[in-house]
Parts: structure tokens; C-alpha cells; sequence
């Protein structure tokens, strides 16, 4: 299996392509037109050439609201790229003051493997998140375009999964590309505990399984909508339909 590009960027990390791999009928998704990373709000200005070098014309920020006012955003004024923020309902917690969020984050952080409950509510509550940067992804003119969240390897991850699912990419493909965040564990680590100091009170062991990337909070978060065959009817349902699943396909695979 071909590996898509991995690449240094100054102030971010686990940031690569996300084409490079095959798909179905024998193609290829084109490399070069759809990034994903860790959040671009500390980009050094190595780090900006970095981005603008790849003529990156669109980044996509999927974090929740209020993680965009606590931690900033990728400075775009002046660099020609566009900026969207297509937030997630579903984050880590910030200790807003928001009493049903927090309970219900908090009985997700008890838990011993936090991420296998975060991902299918993904599914549940976070289909505008989905839709808008899958839209994003569709619109002429909008690539190359990058997609980020914090670690870049949860939401992000669960999106990349999606989209190489609807380009034909074969599951296993897709599972071992989300998974390839694990090369960026160190940096994911010491991230998790700076940005969010909420979390400082977590069992160590609990921080380090969070950190990684297993495939098997992805199995999980697709069981919870019928497995790989209920995709195409979650995507219908939360307005991606088949004509943006074919503008995605016509734009980013190969002939």
C-alpha cells in the first residue's frame, strides 16, 4: 500500500496528504489537493511557507467553538488562503460553563478508553461538521485544502475515514491511515495536557490510551450506523448526497 506524503510543517504536526492511495476500479486519489493536520493556530512563519508552498487555497477548522476562542485560529489575513470554521458539537472539555455538556463530557473522561465513546457520538451529534467541510471539499476552487482539528487524529481522523470511504478507498486503507497518527503520539501528548488543563486530573494511563489512534474506536463509531454498508445512508441523512459524493469523486480521483 502506498503511504500518502507526510509533511513538515513548523508549529503544527501530523499533518500529510490525504490522497496517494488506491481506490476502487483500479484509481487513485489525486495527491496533492486535500491535507490533513493538528491545529494551525501556532504556525511559525517556516510553518506558513510550509502551507502556502503546498498552494493551500482553503483550511477547514473542525474544532468546537469554543476551543477556536481558547486556543485562536490559523492567522489567514494577508496570505490569500480562506478560512472556515466548521465547528464540532463534540470536543474535549474546556470547563465552560455549560452544566449538561460538562456532565456529559465528564462521564465520557471517566471511563477508561474515552475516545471509543467519543467517536460514534461523532456520528451522533456532528453531521453539520461533516456536511460543511465535505462541502467545502466539493466546491471548484477551493483546493488544495487542508482540515484540521486539535490533535488532528480523532475528528480529523474520523473525517479522513469518510472521505476515502466515499472515494472507494478499501476500509483496512482507511483504518491504517487513521492509525498513522500514532507517529505523531509524543507531540499529541504533551498537547492534550497543555491546551486542555482539565484533563491533568486523568489517570496517566487514561491520557496515554487517548493520545493514540485505534482503529477499533472507528469499527465502533461505524457499527453504531449500520457498518460500512449503513455509510452511504448516514451520509444521505445528514445532507451529503450522491451528487456531492460524485462532485468529491469526479474531483479528487484519478482517471
Amino acid at each position: 500500500m502506498t503511504r500518502p506524503a507526510s509533511v513538515e510543517v513548523d508549529g503544527t504536526h501530523n499533518f500529510r496528504d490525504v490522497g496517494g492511495v488506491a481506490a476502487a476500479d483500479g484509481r487513485r486519489v489525486r495527491p496533492g489537493l486535500v491535507f490533513r493536520s493538528a491545529s494551525l493556530d501556532s504556525l511559525t512563519e517556516a510553518g506558513l511557507a510550509a502551507v502556502t508552498g503546498l498552494g493551500i487555497r482553503t483550511v477547514v477548522d473542525i474544532r468546537s467553538e469554543g476551543e477556536v476562542v481558547t486556543s485562536g485560529r490559523f492567522a489567514h489575513e494577508g496570505t490569500g488562503i480562506d478560512w472556515f470554521h466548521v465547528a464540532s458539537s463534540v470536543g474535549p472539555p474546556l470547563g465552560v460553563a455549560d452544566p449538561a455538556r460538562e456532565r456529559a463530557m465528564a462521564r465520557v473522561m471517566a471511563s477508561e478508553d474515552p475516545m471509543a465513546l467519543i467517536l460514534p457520538m461523532l456520528f451522533a451529534h456532528a453531521g453539520p461538521m461533516f456536511v460543511g467541510a465535505l462541502r467545502l471539499m466539493a466546491e471548484p476552487g477551493r483546493l488544495p485544502l487542508v482540515f484540521h482539528c486539535t490533535s488532528g487524529k480523532d475528528r480529523t481522523g474520523l473525517l479522513g475515514v469518510v472521505l476515502h470511504l466515499i472515494l472507494g478507498v478499501e476500509l483496512e486503507t482507511a483504518l491504517a491511515e487513521f492509525e498513522r497518527s500514532r507517529e505523531a503520539y509524543d507531540h499529541i501528548r504533551v498537547d492534550m495536557e497543555t491546551r486542555y488543563p482539565h484533563m491533568s486530573g486523568m489517570p496517566a494511563a487514561t491520557l496515554d490510551r487517548m493520545a493514540g489512534a485505534d482503529r477499533a474506536w472507528v469499527l465502533g463509531a461505524l457499527d453504531t450506523i449500520g457498518g460500512p454498508d449503513g455509510l452511504g445512508p448516514w451520509l444521505d441523512g445528514i445532507g451529503v448526497d450522491s451528487a456531492m459524493r460524485t462532485s468529491l469523486q469526479d474531483l479528487l480521483l484519478e482517471p
